[in-house]
């Protein structure tokens, strides 16, 4: 999906800024930048394929949303 795509390819212009607050603990787009790479690499590591259906059961929290990015960027 080139929307969500385009959304993390712009994260490194706002690097240092809130992208979102889980708790009581906030978290830089950089931040979110990293966890979405990290998941990625565990997407690969778990032979996850382009197209293949998964479910994330969670609240809306910090990894949740690092995973829901780099769900969608395993193309």
């Amino acid at each position: 999906m080139p929307g969500r795509d385009w959304i993390v390819g712009h994260f490194s212009k706002f690097s240092s800024r809130i992208a979102v607050v889980s708790g009581h603990r906030t978290h830089t787009y950089d931040e979110l930048s990293k966890a979405i790479e990290n998941d990625l690499h565990f997407i690969e590591a778990q032979n996850i394929e382009p197209g293949e259906v998964v479910a994330i059961r969670s609240d809306y929290t910090f990894d949740a949303i690092a995973l829901f990015f780099a769900l969608s960027r395993n193309k």
